[in-house]
């Protein structure tokens, strides 16, 4: 059997993978995997099933089979970025492209209409590389819904692989005609299921509804000169109105200038359309009518659409050399350095734009307002933020309503106004359709999810974060779906579902990195660092650290940099690396004096106990810890509880941690619980025994990590003169506990196995 699906075929009796004419290394599971998914296209198929037909029902951890999906994903994507495997949370996953197959008789393929697979796969390629992309031009905000009510303009776009010459125009011929056409009336761009086997294709497809119950449809075929073109090369698009596939008109335009070529296209649309003609073109304020600069704009966007943002500044600077008034391109300009995380640089360009035109007022507004929010300034960005909104208002566009609305919850959620975030959410949602707008849709359930989360509502974000991927995988923005699933891996990480969090986290590392999008780097790999610190990967979360540490000082996020000192000094105290720890502290003292902002002041105090408590200094750590309290730290409690225990204060230490996990109780953190239960553990070994098997019972409800629970586990057995059930759990922990295994839980080993050689033997 052949299967052909994307820009792949794959030769199940050969098992042969090829991508073109290369073939690409698998494993023997990774053949076994996509057998079995090529031989059941967009079925979700269980971890079960996988187990039953991948590993012949042997048994297999959850992370030998993470990993093998993981690596065919990798493999696929490295030939061709996509969306290939679905993972359902707690279901199992989907395999999503499109299959065309054929069968083979003695090596040799044919179809059942007795064509030869070259034919068959010649087809399928085709209409592989015709892949659906939804082009969010600013990355900050989606075009706008209609202020008048009786027309709504819906935008859906198709744009060729990357291989296509034409691609860049498409992409800003897209935008300009979106730009232009939004001075009648808005669009609203949605995207569509990528349909394969759909032999009408478009480079750009318009749906515009208005009072008539017909649509109408305008299909655009855009075509660019070949790479080296004569003087007879020209730009050249077919258009054509449609209703009910019924024709209305058609026109082909040519020319030699994009500028030319989009001007008659415009005043075609609008004449046929019936909009009036307007005296002033916002070409003359916002683009420009020099040729180089338009194109430079053009491939400038198709950068930007692809997460390149270094590259789209590299086209825009072109465009401002040679047109220095190109307004739009100044403007993209500040979102390609806001992307490069150069958010000061980005607000310094905005503060300089000045423009008459309302729709370019209204972004300018909105993108200062995010990199003012991104800066700390919160005074400044509600006061931009409400410029916008109140200029999306006053014209009737829902869709740029609900993008103001969404990033003031962001704000507001920031400052801790967890209700006045909640109701934007809501509001954004009441104008927001998430059947034609997955894309806002998705936007604004990421944004809920992590307002659930930090509501304390864990079960709500992780239902608002599938809903987010969900629409997010309609909409085909493989960018978003990463995002989304980061912010999922983040609550999963706190309710202690280490396997699925840490796959979800590499997932969009990966595609962060593909896209060199350095800020996504640098979150991932901080909670890639987390995961590996808590499941006692030591030296994996050592190399995510450094170079955490060094893209936040490129980036200069330094509130990050000085979390990740903390986290670090964490690390080296269960090293027993106090050296190491001493010179953290210390660079994070350096940060503190450099950038005294209150979050790093704050992470400064909590370092500064936690050095203290284990160099037992008590005065020190009483100190810091007051200064805790004060900012009314979540681990204040805590923190109270570990001092008590350092003073030998064990009545007072325990009402403390008690008091913690009635704090913790209600926000789900089931990690921060783990954490708090196993201090109690250690407590009640010592001190008050008759508490221990309850205790241990409601520290094994968490699901935490292995290490140190079953460590209490063994102790306890071992105290009741349960020594072989004790040695067994030790055994078990010396293989899972990673780096967390040190020289005292050996000696515990060798101590209970002297024990049982000991024991007397019962001889009735």
């Amino acid at each position: 059997m052949i299967y052909q699906f994307a820009d792949f075929t794959y030769d199940l009796k050969q098992r042969q993978l090829f991508h073109g004419q290369q073939v690409l290394e698998l494993t023997r599971k990774n053949h076994a995997l996509l057998g079995h998914l090529l031989a059941h296209p967009k079925r979700l198929i269980s971890r079960d099933e996988l187990i039953d037909h991948v590993w012949d029902g042997r048994v297999v951890t959850n992370n030998t089979i993470d990993q093998c999906i993981l690596k065919l994903r990798k493999t696929l994507n490295q030939a061709v970025p996509g969306e290939y495997i679905e993972s359902v949370y707690g279901q199992g996953i989907r395999f999503l492209p499109t299959i065309h197959t054929a069968e083979t008789v003695d090596g040799v393929a044919a179809n059942q209409s007795g064509y030869p697979v070259f034919w068959v796969g010649l087809a399928a390629a085709c209409l592989g590389l015709l892949i659906m992309w939804l082009i969010d031009r600013s990355g900050d905000e989606l075009p706008a819904t209609n202020p008048n009510p009786a027309l709504d303009v819906i935008s859906q776009s198709s744009i060729q692989a990357s291989r296509q010459t034409n691609q860049w125009l498409v992409t800003g011929l897209r935008g300009y005609l979106v730009y232009q056409l939004n001075q009648q009336a808005a669009i609203t761009v949605n995207s569509v299921d990528l349909q394969a086997d759909n032999p009408q294709r478009h480079d750009l497809l318009f749906t515009v509804q208005t009072a008539d119950p017909q649509a109408l449809q305008l299909a655009l075929q855009v075509q660019a000169p070949a790479a080296n073109p004569d003087q007879a090369a020209q730009y050249q698009i077919k258009a054509q109105l449609t209703v009910s596939d019924l024709g209305l008109a058609a026109e082909d335009f040519q020319s030699h200038q994009i500028t030319e070529l989009s001007a008659q296209l415009v005043s075609w649309v609008q004449q046929q359309l019936g909009f009036e003609q307007t005296e002033t073109s916002p070409v003359s304020d916002v683009f420009t009518s020099d040729e180089f600069a338009l194109q430079s704009h053009f491939r400038a966007q198709h950068a930007q659409a692809t997460g390149d943002s270094e590259q789209a500044l590299k086209f825009l600077d072109a465009a401002l050399e040679q047109d220095p008034e190109f307004k739009m391109a100044w403007y993209e300009k500040a979102v390609a350095l806001r992307r490069q995380a150069d958010t000061r640089k980005a607000l310094a360009v905005l503060n300089a734009l000045q423009t008459n035109d309302p729709f370019l007022a209204y972004r300018v507004a909105l993108v200062k307002a995010q990199c003012l929010d991104s800066l700390g300034d919160f005074s400044a960005a509600e006061i931009a933020y409400g410029q916008a909104l109140q200029w999306a208002r006053a014209n009737g566009r829902d869709r740029q309503v609900a993008a103001v609305l969404i990033s003031q919850a962001i704000l507001w959620r920031k400052t801790g106004q967890f209700i006045a975030a909640e109701q934007a959410l809501q509001q954004a949602m009441a104008v927001t359709d998430a059947n034609t707008q997955p894309q806002l849709y998705g936007t604004i359930m990421n944004t809920y999810a992590k307002l659930a989360r930090e509501m304390h509502q864990p079960e709500l974000a992780i239902d608002k974060a599938q809903a987010a991927i969900k629409a997010f995988q309609q909409s085909g923005d493989l960018r978003y779906q990463m995002q989304a699933k980061t912010v999922l891996a983040s609550i999963l990480r706190q309710r202690n579902q280490w396997t699925q969090a840490e796959q979800l986290v590499k997932e969009s590392l990966f595609h962060a990195e593909q896209l060199q999008h350095r800020r996504g780097i640098s979150d991932n790999r901080t909670k890639l660092a987390r995961l590996y610190q808590q499941t006692g990967r030591f030296r994996l979360a050592h190399d995510q650290w450094q170079q955490v540490l060094a893209m936040n000082a490129e980036l200069e996020l330094y509130g990050n940099t000085a979390d990740a000192y903390v986290w670090l000094l964490r690390l080296h105290f269960a090293e027993n690396n106090l050296a190491q720890a001493d010179i953290d502290l210390k660079m994070l003292r350096q940060l503190a004096l450099e950038h005294p902002r209150a979050e790093i002041q704050n992470l400064l105090h909590e370092a500064e106990f936690l050095l203290a408590l284990k160099l037992a200094d008590v005065a020190t750590a009483s100190t810091h810890l007051r200064q805790l309290a004060i900012i009314e730290h979540e681990l204040t409690e805590v923190y109270a509880g570990d001092l008590a225990a350092a003073q030998g204060k064990h009545e007072a230490a325990e009402l403390h941690f008690l008091a913690a996990l009635d704090q913790l109780e209600p926000t789900g953190r089931l990690d921060q619980m783990a954490m708090v239960l196993n201090r109690l553990n250690a407590l009640y070994l010592v001190h008050q025994p008759d508490k221990l098997a309850a205790n241990l019972h409601r520290t094994a409800a968490t699901q935490p990590f292995i290490y140190p629970l079953q460590k209490y586990q063994a102790m306890a057995a071992a105290a009741t003169g349960k020594h072989i059930e004790a040695l067994s759990l030790m055994e078990e922990l010396k293989l899972k506990a990673g780096d967390y295994w040190q020289y005292p839980d050996q000696l515990l080993i060798d101590q209970w196995r002297e024990a049982i050689k000991l024991a007397p033997v019962n001889t009735d």
